[in-house]
């Protein structure tokens, strides 16, 4: 396999991008010849034709550790051996341990090793914009990680294709090259045909498996022959497989239409609800923690786990470090306009003032509710005692006929009636305002759990 590798990237003077499982562990050796400029100075090759050499600047210039990272320590086998030689007299460098979420750590892609590989020429380093290895999915693989390069190219020609007159002028297309052209298609329906596997619907798509198909499909299979198989035969093949699930889930209804005037475009203020600190950053710190928190609770193991427990840490630190440096962002704007703007910096100043004094104010009409609650209550035992005393002194009739009971009992009747009059709503606003409190501080809590 290597040397057809070899002999196709030879015959054609083309930047070259190797992708997937080439069964090799490389450990985290290197795979170019650093050449000691000394060397090349002795050998009298000039300074122009030295970056010819030698690809390492290549790296360099775009910031890329010229040192590869891997997680995998052990013995380099056969395979390994190989490709790193295959690498070394054709210049390719390996894409893992040097970039994205996979910089400077060499990530595993097979259990414990690493065997999946991004092999790119140097000059390719300059289109990559990012690199990932992804999560484990059983969906997509027994027991290989998906990995994820993300190129970006220039491009010189747009041919648009309008699929209600599928005729493109051929003139277009040769007066282009191939690789600089983007077709783009026009005409067609404004809807999206989204498959959604659904477990309740599992039994109906098990059902509408044509077993007819599957069968002829593994005779085309067993005559196949290897060593002369070609391109169009394995395609073919590829095709009657993907027909066979698509139309079982057709009969499941697993494909769904999303209209595009429904969707929601993504635009530029993801960030204005959020506060100052929450910047992309930890948008993406985010967006990976929710991701492997929706993996695990698909598959539930202990790598998945740990994965989760490991992207909550770095979420929860990249909210601390971005606050942290929002804090201190603002105390050296302070110390900056208090000699360069007075005006700006008293007015900042007294921003957070008015935000501390609302709330003192808050608090201090707390604690005059509980001021007033306790000279009511106070109040209240006053006229409890003010009550019994003069219940006990007219349980006993008046001695002269006609004679009228005391004023005072009247008085303590009508206060009462009147404190309770106040009591009873202010206690019921209190405690709306407690209960409604309590609320928002467990809403509080569970948003920031």
């Amino acid at each position: 396999m290597f040397n057809e590798i070899e002999n196709v990237i030879n015959e054609s003077d083309l930047q070259v991008c190797l992708l997937g499982d080439f069964n090799a562990h490389c450990s985290n050796c290197n795979e170019y010849v650093d050449i000691d400029n000394n060397i090349l100075d002795f050998c009298n090759v000039p300074n122009i034709e030295q970056s010819l050499v030698n690809n390492l600047h290549i790296l360099e210039e775009c910031g890329i550790p010229v040192v590869r990272q891997s997680q995998y320590k052990h013995k380099v086998d056969k395979y390994g051996k190989t490709l790193l030689e295959l690498c070394r007299s054709l210049e390719l460098f390996f894409v893992n341990g040097r970039l994205g979420n996979d910089k400077d750590i060499g990530l595993t892609t097979c259990n414990y090793s690493v065997i999946d590989y991004a092999i790119v020429s140097p000059n390719l380093f300059r289109s990559i914009v990012d690199f990932n290895v992804l999560i484990f999915d059983p969906i997509l693989s027994d027991i290989h990680k998906p990995i994820c390069l993300h190129l970006c190219t220039n491009l010189t020609c747009v041919v648009d294709v309008d699929l209600n007159n599928s005729n493109v002028n051929d003139n277009d297309m040769d007066n282009t090259n191939d690789s600089n052209i983007v077709i783009t298609l026009h005409g067609e329906s404004e809807s999206i045909v989204k498959p959604i596997w659904a477990r309740d619907r599992a039994p109906v798509f098990m059902e509408n498996l044509d077993d007819s198909s599957i069968d002829e499909l593994l005779n085309k299979l067993e005559d196949i022959d290897t060593p002369n198989t070609d391109n169009v035969t394995v395609n073919n093949v590829v095709n009657d497989c993907v027909n066979i699930i698509r139309n079982a889930a057709e009969q499941a209804n697993m494909f769904v239409k999303i209209n595009d005037r429904n969707v929601k475009k993504k635009c530029n203020s993801q960030f204005v609800h959020r506060k100052k600190y929450f910047n992309s950053e930890c948008y993406v710190k985010r967006k990976n923690y929710r991701r492997s928190k929706k993996y695990y609770y698909r598959v539930r193991s202990t790598i998945n786990y740990d994965d989760l427990v490991c992207k909550s840490r770095e979420y929860t630190k990249t909210l601390k470090t971005q606050f942290n440096e929002l804090q201190k962002a603002f105390i050296s704007k302070l110390r900056g306009l208090r000699t360069t703007d007075p005006k700006s910096y008293w007015s900042l100043l007294n921003k957070g003032c008015e935000k501390e004094i609302g709330k003192e104010k808050k608090n201090e009409g707390i604690k005059m509710e509980h001021h007033v609650l306790i000279l009511v209550w106070n109040i209240l035992v006053c006229i409890s005692t003010a009550f019994t005393s003069n219940i006990s002194s007219t349980i006993a009739p008046p001695a002269v006929e006609g004679s009228s009971p005391d004023a005072s009992w009247v008085i303590v009747v009508i206060l009462a009636v009147f404190l309770l009059a106040i009591i009873i709503p202010t206690g019921i606003c209190l405690g709306r305002r407690r209960w409604r409190a309590g609320k928002n501080m467990t809403t509080t809590t569970k948003t920031s759990k």
